[in-house]
């Protein structure tokens, strides 16, 4: 949303925003060390008694965007339950196709059978502006899921988890 730059309610307006803004920079700035660097045009350090008032006269335009960290995977996600419901020596490979999907891979092995695997990982990741600001190195790594099951004339002999 953008306001009128001229009469009383867009000056109004643009201070209100402005002071929002500086406000919640100032929150951030507050979390870590004293000082707030922004982009080339506002440096400076908070220190002492932040109840006092600031007047930025405008036009002024901002966006800011909150969310939290967004992650983009590839692949098949196979859950635990499901990899439960998946018997060794009497679930067949048809009803295997049929509830888990096509595998990722299929690699086939010497004595004619085959491993199959369904692999999730993560991408792409987006952290969110507090990971920016804040301590982001305790976050875990992404790891990806990889499901396996070995399949022979038909049948699943073996199934496993990495």
């Amino acid at each position: 949303m953008r306001a009128p730059a001229q009469g009383s309610w867009g000056r109004a307006f643009n201070s209100w925003l402005a002071s929002c803004c500086v406000a919640w920079c100032g929150g951030l700035a507050a979390c870590g060390d004293s000082s707030m660097k922004m982009d080339g045009t506002l440096r400076g350090e908070m220190k002492g008694d932040l109840n006092g008032s600031m007047r930025i006269d405008g036009p002024i335009q901002m966006s800011v965007q909150m969310r939290g960290p967004t992650i983009r995977y590839e692949g098949v996600y196979i859950s635990d339950s499901l990899l439960d419901r998946v018997d060794t020596g009497k679930t067949r490979t048809d009803w295997v196709l049929a509830v888990l999907g096509e595998p990722t891979s299929r690699t086939p092995l010497d004595d004619g059978s085959e491993i199959w695997k369904w692999a999730y990982r993560p991408v792409e990741q987006e952290v969110s502006i507090i990971s920016v600001f804040g301590n982001s190195k305790d976050e875990p790594a992404l790891q990806p899921t990889i499901a396996f099951i070995h399949v022979r004339e038909g049948i699943v002999v073996e199934k496993w988890r990495d």
